[in-house]
Parts: structure tokens; sequence; C-alpha cells
């Protein structure tokens, strides 16, 4: 009788393990992320990238011939969009877009030649018309190439997506498959199902732990980039009522453009380094506080509409951390402020960036929103904690973020009430680096 209990017990456990087994390497072996995520970082974001910058360049290009600069001007602009379309093709693509950019880079090629072909002195009307037209085919032929990237950078979301789909299901499969196996052999060993019940229970929270890593982590991508995204949005909707012809305030809103797509650049070369780093900061790094903080404010929208006043004052300061994890700090901060200052009777967010104690940077953010009841200070940067009754979205992941970025930093994070009015001032400190000592005051 033993013989039979074990050999059960042995089946039972056995059938177990290999549906574990299974389930482990059914998912590793056919539901491969990584090489969508390597699609979306090695080809289409640096395409999309380097498109518009040889975007930028044409119309670099055409604002100099406009402007009658010189031909070593010219030249040079015409340089810099040779130099994009080639970091362009040396680029790996994807299916069909060998031909769609032939065809771009033959509209190139023609917009140079007419640019080249045009003498010295200042061209003719007819000459400029046929510029831009070239200047327009190949424009168009530019902007065809990056929705083709964003249109395949789209389709390469929605497998990673379904990929992950499927794996759950596949796991609560194999899961299901094991769990009943183990219902069958509690019939023969009640005493030993408890010890199997405790090893699976530990494996599937091992499963639900990894799972929830991986949202709060998509969770924290979304959040950080939602205001640099923003900018670029609000950016390209006055470029399109502006075009090209006002060329002073077309390159202003472009700089911003521009500006703001370097700083979703560093959030994501920072995330993607904290992951690597286990948390730790690279030594040597720094970042200017100040011109951080206004590019974060640049790219809020809505605040004026709203009525929200947004204010700067402090000194001239550099944080011990990159410019990514800087921006990820100050984003999540203020974005926080504002969102729980709209509909305020008062509607204020102030920022102010100080040195404090002990060779340390402190960067303030109060606002005129409800603030925080007593019992929640302690808990609010844990993530997802979020005072109750509020009707903001939100997730609860920004102000996890931001503590978890301090402490890897070595610095400290805190939340009080507001001195004056209603309210909270949100305050950070981060190691400063020192050789910046110089004070200067900031305009409103």
């Amino acid at each position: 009788m033993r013989r039979i209990y074990n050999n059960w017990l042995f089946i039972g456990f056995g059938t177990v393990i290999v549906a574990f087994l299974a389930s482990t390497f059914f998912q590793t072996s056919f539901f491969d992320v990584r090489k969508h995520t390597v699609s979306l970082v090695e080809n289409a974001l640096p395409s999309v990238e380097h498109l518009s910058n040889a975007r930028t360049e044409l119309y670099s290009v055409e604002e100099a011939l406009l402007a009658h600069a010189a031909g070593s001007e010219l030249t040079t602009r015409l340089h810099r969009l040779e130099s994009e379309m080639h970091a362009y093709d040396v680029q790996p693509g994807y299916e069909g877009e060998r031909e769609a950019f032939q065809q771009a880079r033959s509209d190139v090629l023609d917009f140079e030649a007419a640019v080249k072909a045009i003498g010295p002195g200042h061209p003719s009307e007819r000459t400029i018309e046929r510029v831009r037209l070239l200047g327009a085919r190949a424009d168009d032929a530019l902007l065809t190439l990056i929705q083709f990237n964003v249109n395949n950078a789209r389709r390469v979301s929605t497998s990673i997506d379904q990929e992950g789909r499927r794996a759950i299901i596949a796991g609560v499969l194999f899961d299901s498959a094991a769990a009943f196996v183990a219902l069958l052999t509690m019939l023969f060993f009640r005493f030993l199902l408890k010890k199997y019940l405790v090893l699976s229970e530990a494996y599937q929270h091992g499963l639900e732990r990894r799972a929830e890593e991986l949202e709060n982590f998509a969770g924290r991508v979304a959040h950080d980039l939602r205001g640099p995204l923003s900018g670029v949005i609000l950016g390209l909707g006055v470029a399109q009522r502006v075009g090209p012809t006002d060329s002073e305030k077309f390159g202003v809103v472009m700089g911003r453009i521009r500006a703001s797509i370097d700083r979703c650049e560093s959030l994501i070369e920072a995330l993607l380094t904290f992951a690597s780093a286990g948390g730790s900061f690279t030594p040597g790094e720094e970042a200017e506080v100040v011109p951080i903080v206004r590019g974060v404010l640049e790219d809020i929208g809505g605040v004026e509409e709203e009525g929200i006043e947004l204010e700067v004052k402090g000194t001239e300061a550099w944080a011990a951390c990159s410019r990514g994890v800087l921006t990820s700090i100050v984003s999540n901060i203020i974005q926080n402020a504002v969102k729980y200052t709209r509909g305020r009777p008062v509607r204020r967010v102030t920022v102010r960036v100080a040195r404090a104690h002990g060779n340390r940077v402190r960067v303030e953010v109060s606002d005129s929103g409800p603030g925080i009841p007593d019992a929640l200070k302690k808990k609010i940067f844990e993530p997802f904690v979020r005072a109750p009754g509020l009707i903001q979205p939100g997730l609860g992941l920004g102000l996890a973020t931001v503590k978890k970025l301090v402490d890897s930093h070595g610095g400290r994070v805190g939340v009080e009430d507001a001195p004056d009015e209603q309210g909270s001032v949100f305050w950070v400190e981060l190691p400063a680096v020192k050789g910046h000592e110089a004070s200067v005051s900031l305009p409103h």
C-alpha cells in the first residue's frame, strides 16, 4: 500500500513539476518580448528621430535660401541634411521601408541639386518657387517615412501587448492543470498537500510580483513621458498653424519641440540606466536644476487657460544626478501639484530652488490644492497610494517614482502643509555638485 501511495505521490508531484516547467519553458520560448522592444529602441525611435531632424534641416535650407545666406552657410546646412539622411539609411529597416526611402532619397537629392544649381546673387522668384515645390515634395516623402515607422512602432507595441496576454493565458492554463493534479494528490496524502500548496502559492506569488513590477514600470514610463510628449504635441499644433512662412516664430516652436524630444530621450535613457544599475547612481553625473524646472513647466499644457499661476524662485544650483533623473523627479512633483490645483479657488504652484545644509540642493513645490491628511503623509510616497475621495485621474505612481529615484541618489523627500494657505509643500533634497557656488536672482 505504501508503494502505491508513494507511486501516486511521485506521479502527482512529478506532474505538477512538469506542468510548471512546461509553463516557464513555453512562455520563455514562444513569447519573446525582447525582440519587439529592441525593434522599438534600435529601429523605430532612431528612424523617427533622424527623419525629423532631416525635415528640420530641409526647412533650415529653405530659410537660408530665402534669407539670401552665403554659399558656405547653404553648403553647411545641406551637409547636415545629407548626414541625417545617411544616419537614417544605416538603420535597420522594416519590410517595405526601403522602397519608400528610395523615393524620399530621390526627392531630397532633387531638392539639393536645385539648391546647389543656384548661382551667386539673389535667386529669382521662379527659382525660389521651384525650390519650394521640390522641398515640399521631399518633406512629404520624409513625413511618409515617419508615419511608416510610427505605424510599425504601434504594430510592435500591439504585438507586445498581445504576447503578454497570451503568456498570462498560457501560465493560467498550465497552473490550473498543476492545481488539478495537486487536488487529486490530496485524496491520497492530505498532510503532504499542505506542503505542496505552500510551494504552489509561493510560485504564484512570484509570478504576480513580476507582473506587478512590469506593470509599475510601464506606468512610470508613461507617467514620466506624458509631460514632454504634451509639449511636442502642442508645439506641432502651433507649427502647423504658423507654417514655415513665419521663420522666427517657427524656429522658436521647433526649438521647443526639439527640447521636449531631448527631455523624452533623457528620461528614457535615465530609466534604462536606472533599471540596469539596480537603483544606484553613476558617479560624476550632474544637472543644473533651474533650466530643467523651466523646461518641465513649458511642457505642462493648459495652465494658462485654467488660470493656474506658475512661479519659479531660487538660485543657481547643480544636483549630483543625471538630467533625465532630475527631470523625472521634478516633473512628477510639479505635475502632481498642478493636477490637484485645477479647479481650486486659488490656483498657484510655486517652485523654489535653493542650497540646503550639508552640501545639498533643495527643491520645494508648493501648491494651493486641497492638502494631504496627516494620516496619509507617511504613505503618500508608496506605490498606488492616493488620497481618498479624489476625482483627479492617476495611478499613484508619480510620487513613488520620486522617492525611489531620490533614495537611490542619497537624497531625501518629504511633504508638509503649506505655511500660509491651504495646500501642500513637497520637497526634495539631493547631493549638490561642488564648484557651482554663484547665486543669481530668477525672474518670476
